[in-house]
């Protein structure tokens, strides 16, 4: 295939990828999966280039948008949809990718809004793209000292209601921290499936499969980094179940839990499960327990299912189960029930850039009350004397804090510790909350 050829169906799957982002709503990464897998897109260096393209641009959507606008006599929320997306992949290449040169950014702008039927609009796209070229440096920005809220959202591409809530919550200069945190590439963390392999065989089988392994001495033993791949699902360390991806402030919360031999654990809202996946090999390590492991619907259970069967892991029961609506088996048969409840996310936009693209400030309120649902019924499942863990991956006292203080007020339990992890810290995880509770 020409290399030209290849180029063009490159940026021709971003944009593809980038549509089903914006228009259909779906995660990022699934739409990503799915334009590899059908298109058949193995190639380690085109996948890294799509990848780049379309998180980089979804990362700095907001950014790029204002960039737009600077030049466009049409603004970008009143173009087709295609021609802004073209608009803003360009614009990407232009202002972020050293590696791209920005005649080659403008003419496959071009060529691509041709390529979609819309050639005549490729004049347009042209004139915008070689605007930008030329005064992309001239564009107003705002300086924090005259508006720190709008300069912090078109610095890091994170709504104005979002950086606002912030302000509110931590005030300015940790809403900046947090602001310039979730941007910051995380170290991709793994959790050691200690009942297959100990930590140092699984680097030496990682380091053989051509992963770059690193042991902190600061993190549990069970804990490594890597990095070096191009597909997890790939490597035959992973099909064979050694080891689980997850954010590292998601594991160490398990240290939270205080769990301990023999321990009956209840995850309620479980997918993909991580979070039992870590509480069973905690209880291995231990000596012994079970973890139940529920979500609302099949194709949750299912992905349950999958990884614990990947993982060979034999203390854990998977069952579908609504936690909004009581269940009477449960009651006062758990030792410690985790309810990592949904949530806005937004502690893992780092990983999950798409988040912002969906979530309206609104949300947060429907989702508190959604969360007190669970709370409502989660402590009921708990054992007089067992422990009652809730925690989120967002950022936002209305479904953290006062979520905490709701159970403390409503539930006849004792706070035994609340702990928020803020993005970018030192230790490189994402942000999460987590308040735990004896009844």
């Amino acid at each position: 295939m020409p290399k030209q050829q290849t180029v063009i169906n490159e940026r021709k799957t971003a944009l593809d990828i980038l549509l089903c982002v914006k228009q259909k709503n779906e995660p990022i990464a699934r739409c990503t999966d799915r334009a590899f897998h059908a298109r058949d897109i193995t190639d380690k260096r085109s996948r890294a280039f799509i990848t780049q393209l379309v998180y980089g641009t979804v990362e700095n959507m907001i950014r790029l948008d204002h960039i737009i606008d600077t030049f466009a006599k049409v603004k970008v929320k009143k173009m087709k949809p295609k021609i802004a997306a073209i608009l803003e992949l360009s614009v990407y290449q232009i202002i972020f990718m050293d590696s791209v040169p920005v005649s080659a950014a403008c003419d496959e702008g071009v060529k691509l809004a041709k390529k979609e039927g819309l050639a005549g609009l490729s004049g347009f796209v042209n004139a915008v793209l070689r605007s930008v070229v030329a005064g992309s440096e001239k564009v107003p920005f705002p300086d924090a000292k005259e508006d720190l809220t709008v300069y912090l959202s078109l610095e890091y591409s994170v709504p104005e209601w979002c950086i606002k809530m912030w302000q509110s919550d931590f005030g300015d200069e940790k809403a900046w921290g947090i602001a310039k945190g979730v941007r910051k590439k995380r170290p991709l963390f793994i959790r050691v499936n200690t009942e297959l392999v100990s930590a140092k065989e699984l680097t030496e089988r990682l380091e053989k499969e051509g992963v770059k392994v690193e042991k902190r001495p600061d993190l549990p033993p069970y804990v490594l980094t890597i990095s070096g791949l191009d597909s997890i699902a790939a490597l035959d360390s992973f099909k064979k179940g050694m080891f689980y991806v997850q954010d590292l402030s998601c594991i160490l919360s398990g240290e939270m839990y205080g769990l301990k031999k023999g321990d009956n654990v209840l995850d309620l809202c479980a997918a993909p499960g991580g979070k039992s996946i870590n509480a069973a090999l905690l209880l291995s390590e231990m000596g012994g327990g079970s973890v139940t492991s529920c979500d609302v619907s099949d194709e949750k259970t299912a992905l349950i299912n999958e990884n614990i069967q990947r993982m060979k892991l034999q203390n854990i029961k998977v069952l579908r189960s609504d936690a909004t609506v009581f269940n009477n088996e449960f009651e006062g048969a758990f030792d410690v029930v985790i309810a990592d409840v949904p949530c806005s996310g937004l502690g893992i936009i780092s990983r999950k850039p798409d988040i912002l693209l969906r979530l309206k400030e609104e949300d947060t309120d429907k989702l508190s009350d959604l969360q007190k649902k669970i709370i409502d019924n989660g402590i009921r499942y708990v054992k007089k004397g067992g422990r009652f863990i809730f925690s989120t991956c967002t950022l936002n006292k209305k479904e953290n804090e006062n979520n905490a203080e709701y159970i403390k007020n409503n539930h006849n339990v004792e706070e035994l510790c609340m702990k928020t992890e803020f993005p970018g810290r030192q230790e490189g995880g994402d942000g999460f909350f987590t308040a735990v509770f004896r009844k």
